[in-house]
């Protein structure tokens, strides 16, 4: 080219593109993002929505381990004696028939381990300061009514307690107590955005209810159960929406694997387990069409899973015949409740009874219960948690399919009659004996199943995003109310002005640092529900049989606009597939 030509003004060069401004996010000008500058933006999007999750339960569960007195939940003692044992090797002990109402087991286990008057607080104006302890390391023998428990449980929890047997082994064994519930409560979060939806979040945080999560923070294996029982419906409803959003093999087979994890804690946990896992996969049955076992067959790998399941349901049976865990006797209390009238004599008596006093009982106990299910949260914060789940269950039983409406209905049905059966066929012998925290394994399962069953593009992006963000502030605000109210009644009494910053008893680390944690783990949850691309993301846009929630839908252009993603949604209400779901960022599926 010689020097009087003229290069002809051309296209600016192209500017290299930044990490996360293009590219991986598919959004060109978006501002970056953290997690778009640690590898692939929604693998590491999940792995962050896991770790923050399960910060926030872990946390959470933390707080009423520091915040409560031994033996401030419900039969601590007898779980701490045995979960002591069995870290020391003492997993049969004595065989033992002279406690509470069922065989139990005598063991070795040193006096310092637990007060020596534990039940001095059982009385509401009194409080946590009546309490005595020991230093005196020897080995006495503990009777304890849960020494024929399944050791799976206590087995983690008890190691801390072989190293300090003394309070710190207990707290100690409750935070471990506290990252095992974590562990399955974040999977839970974690996988129930595989489908995108986020009533099915929205669920799955309800169902951690300030109960579960202060049984979470015990040395008590419900908090364990209970958060299994809502991990393994979380991966059945994830499952099940699996044709409809498209779930791709690998994660589906990834569902499967924690499925068969919570299914077998829930076997060899507790006694009751196996029948809330039966009815879990019953309920399962009844939803399941062809392209779901089309889906699951494709993935591969049934016999070991079934021969896991099987192993555990074979094992837990074992163990508790062998144990005698299924045999009650008569206790002295039945015959004196029956002459004070608190049992009648008459099954209809009972009856009455069991609907007037027990049901608001199981009710109320789901949201907050605390010591020896003898406190109550107040009125307030149980409306406002069961205001959640209303709001949810009424959105699947407007929109969903009637078999849906018809199975969310039948857990709810079948929740109460089983408990209401059990109670009366033992209460002559036992007396008032259920709680809601046995049902909840099963329980939970009606409004997780609520929030996975509402059809996409039922519920408007925005209000969802609302709905999602209105709910976790109103947990929020629950979780700590509560902690705070229970902390209150250790430290100062059943009836005295709430103040959980001061009084006769103060937890060993002090008031403050149970509350700061709780509020951090609350921080942690609602990042987890409040997070951009959680919220703005629209996965799946199946279409709404009669019987199932639809085929896969093909993965469309992420630029649609909103007038065409409004009429994707529509027609895939109406039954047509659409091939362009809306979403405001890459969805996480």
């Amino acid at each position: 080219m010689s020097a009087t030509e003229v290069r002809e003004p051309g296209p600016a060069p192209a500017r290299s593109a930044r990490p996360g401004r293009s590219g991986r996010s598919g959004h060109p000008g978006r501002r970056p993002r953290l997690f778009d500058r640690f590898g692939h933006g929604r693998a590491n999007g999940r792995r962050r929505i896991w770790l923050m999750a399960f910060a926030g339960f872990f946390l959470m569960g933390t707080a009423w381990a520091l915040a409560l007195p031994v033996e401030g939940n419900t039969d601590e003692i007898a779980h701490a004696e045995r979960a002591y044992a069995v870290a020391t090797g003492q997993w049969l002990g004595h065989p033992s028939h002279a406690v509470l109402n069922r065989p139990g087991a005598i063991f070795e286990v040193p006096r310092s381990l637990v007060p020596l008057n534990a039940e001095c607080m059982f009385h509401p104006s009194v409080v946590a300061s009546c309490q005595r302890w020991t230093s005196d390391h020897g080995l006495a023998r503990a009777n304890s009514w849960t020494g024929r428990y399944s050791p799976l449980y206590y087995l983690p929890v008890g190691l801390p307690m072989r190293v300090w047997p003394n309070e710190t082994g207990v707290i100690a064994g409750r935070i471990v107590s506290a990252a095992l519930s974590a562990v399955l409560l974040a999977t839970a979060i974690t996988l129930a955005t595989f489908v995108g939806s986020r009533l099915l979040i929205l669920a799955v945080l309800a169902a951690a209810t300030p109960s579960a999560v202060n049984l979470a923070g015990a040395v008590n294996p419900n908090g364990f159960e209970i958060s299994a029982g809502i991990l393994f419906w979380t991966c059945t409803v994830v499952m099940l929406r699996g044709p409809d959003t498209g779930l791709p093999p690998g994660r589906t087979r990834r569902v499967a694997d924690w499925a068969t994890l919570a299914g077998f804690i829930l076997l060899t946990t507790r006694a009751l387990g196996p029948v809330w896992c039966a009815a879990t996969l019953a309920a399962a049955a009844l939803l399941a069409d062809r392209a779901h076992l089309r889906q699951l067959r494709a993935i591969g790998g049934w016999p070991h899973r079934f021969a896991a399941l099987a192993a555990g349901a074979l094992g837990g049976l074992a163990w508790n015949l062998a144990a005698h865990n299924f045999e009650y006797y008569k206790i002295d209390s039945v015959a004196a409740d029956r002459r004070h009238g608190l049992i009648g004599r008459t099954l209809a008596e009972n009856i009455t009874g069991l609907l007037n006093v027990r049901a608001e009982g199981w009710v109320r106990g789901v949201v907050g219960v605390a010591g020896q299910a003898d406190y109550y949260a107040p009125l307030w914060l149980d409306l406002a948690w069961y205001g959640l789940i209303f709001a949810i269950v009424t959105l699947a039983m407007v929109t969903a399919p009637r078999r849906w409406r018809l199975v969310i209905g039948l857990i709810g049905a079948a929740t109460f009659l089983l408990t209401a059966a059990l109670e009366l066929r033992y209460l002559q012998m036992l007396g008032w004996t259920q709680m809601s925290r046995y049902f909840m394994p099963f329980f939970a399962g009606m409004w997780i199943l609520a929030g996975g069953a509402v059809p996409a593009g039922t519920v408007p992006l925005d209000a969802e995003r609302r709905l999602l963000r209105t709910g976790s502030t109103v947990m929020a605000v629950c979780q700590l109310s509560w902690l705070a109210l229970v902390m209150n009644r250790y430290q100062n009494g059943f009836y005295a002005t709430v103040n959980p910053f001061s009084g006769k008893w103060t937890p060993t680390v002090g008031v403050v640092p149970p509350l700061a944690v709780m509020t951090v783990g609350i921080a942690c949850t609602m990042w987890v529900a409040r997070w951009r691309r959680l919220a703005a993301g629209a996965v799946g846009s199946g279409s709404m049989g009669s019987g199932s929630l639809g085929s896969p839908s093909s993965p469309g252009s992420s630029g649609t606009s909103g007038s065409s993603a409004s009429s994707a949604r529509s027609s895939a209400y109406s039954g047509t597939l659409s091939n362009t779901p809306h979403c405001d960022t890459p969805p996480l599926t």
